[in-house]
């Protein structure tokens, strides 16, 4: 009895631990596999569904990744990240007064999470300018993968009336709605992480940027993976995710091949295709 027990929970911590460091790379679809597995051999683990939440938000499946995210605080009611999640997921989704709800939660169990007292707090602002009403969804997130620890911030932005947007620092230009212009610069290593898309009507602005730390004795970088998309006579909707470097580049190939239909690699021989997003040179590092 005790030895396949043994073996049950050796199983399940080698799924979790190759969901981890899957997710850590930026392998989103391999990580969920793997917690899947993890959650077959012990489908009472709040954490594994949390984990698991974290890689079908990546992935875009917001659905799936509420569901999950209602799950583990079903298994554990004190599970501060499965109602941050829930939260996240419903923000992205713009039902801000449900998020509202879910982010409370996560705060009143863990008060001291500063991730998600901002994303409250952000939640509150548009409801307070919305007249507390369900919007669309003008969102984006920022994220530190974790063992453990996946928490999701995400951010809105209102249209700002200004007429530059982009301020230049060092040798490119950040997007001021980024939040990160005045400290932050366009990373660029390997590439210059630095693109502008156009399709008829719609222009799309793909940067991943690199801040310093806090303190003048900090060595330690920051990344981020930044999207800002414009219509004519349209609302301007960004994201801002905080990822590790590898998970920034990784998200920043992905969201440029499903919106061009071209490799990151290929760009120097970029193919306009049709109903898909074309390169504007003129805003490209």
């Amino acid at each position: 009895f005790f030895v396949p027990l043994l073996m049950v929970k050796h199983q399940t911590n080698i799924h979790h631990e190759r969901g981890n460091e899957c997710y850590r790379k930026g392998d989103f679809k391999e990580a969920l596999s793997n917690f899947s597995r993890a959650i077959q051999t012990d489908p009472r683990n709040a954490s594994l569904f949390t984990n698991r939440a974290a890689c079908k938000f990546m992935l875009e499946l917001y659905n799936e990744a509420l569901m999950d995210a209602e799950h583990s605080v079903k298994l554990q009611a004190n599970w501060a990240k499965g109602f941050f999640w829930k939260g996240a997921v419903l923000f992205k989704q713009g039902k801000l007064p449900e998020a509202r709800g879910a982010l409370t939660q996560s705060v009143r169990i863990d008060k001291d999470n500063a991730k998600a007292n901002a994303l409250l707090a952000e939640v509150k602002g548009l409801l307070k300018d919305t007249g507390d009403k369900t919007t669309t969804p003008k969102v984006g997130s920022k994220r530190r993968g974790r063992d453990e620890d996946d928490d999701v911030e995400m951010e809105d932005a209102q249209p700002k009336k200004k007429e530059k947007r982009i301020t230049q620092k060092g040798r490119q230009n950040v997007d001021v709605d980024s939040g990160h212009a005045h400290h932050g610069e366009i990373l660029t290593e390997g590439a210059i992480w630095n693109v502008g898309l156009f399709r008829k009507d719609q222009h799309c602005k793909m940067q991943i940027i690199k801040v310093k730390g806090d303190s003048a004795e900090d060595d330690k970088y920051f990344f981020f993976f930044t999207c800002r998309w414009t219509k004519v006579l349209d609302k301007v909707q960004r994201s801002c995710t905080e990822l590790t470097k590898d998970e920034a580049i990784h998200s920043f190939k992905r969201m440029f091949r499903d919106r061009t239909g071209n490799k990151w690699e290929d760009r120097k021989k970029f193919r306009n295709i049709e109903g898909k997003f074309e390169l504007d040179r003129q805003y490209s590092g």
